[in-house]
């Protein structure tokens, strides 16, 4: 009795080899394409954290301030400065420079509270003020923006 060999042929190697090669591809290039989205998208969620942190500081503090007490002095566009009391506390401050937010309290004392800020802008009027807060930076030679808008009725 002769033994068979159980072997592959040459065609089933040569299949098998390229149903490997069409998976591996196929990885590869989902691995390539995630790879550049998280490139080009984590900066837009950096902004975007950002103009939300600068904003639910401005909202935390102004919902609490006494109506009477702010003052916004315009420095042209963008370069807003709002100034106002809570009964707690005096002579808060917010504005921007050199692409930053910052909270001054007490006078003297700054604190940094969002990073790329391209503008702030505010509209008081009657017990309501509008806030405009703009982020902006740029990711692979690409120009991100995101700006947020709120509207705070004020209490006090």
């Amino acid at each position: 009795m002769i033994k068979q060999k159980k072997a592959f042929t040459l065609i089933e190697l040569m299949v098998t080899l390229l149903l490997f090669t069409i998976i591996l591809t196929a990885i590869y290039s989902t691995f390539i394409i995630s790879t550049r989205f998280y490139q080009t998208d984590e900066p837009l969620v950096t902004l975007q954290q950002q103009a939300r942190q600068g904003m639910n500081w401005l909202v935390k503090d102004l919902r609490s301030s006494i109506t009477g007490s702010i003052a916004i002095s315009y420095g042209g566009p963008g370069i807003d400065t709002i100034t106002f009391n809570t009964p707690t506390r005096t002579g808060i401050q917010y504005y921007v420079t050199s692409g930053q937010l910052i909270r001054e309290y007490p006078a003297g004392t700054t604190r940094i509270i969002a990073n790329n800020i391209s503008s702030l802008d505010y509209v008081f009027g009657g017990s309501a003020l509008r806030i405009t807060l703009t982020t902006s930076t740029t990711s692979f030679k690409r120009p991100l923006s995101i700006q947020l808008r709120e509207k705070i009725t004020l209490r006090n």
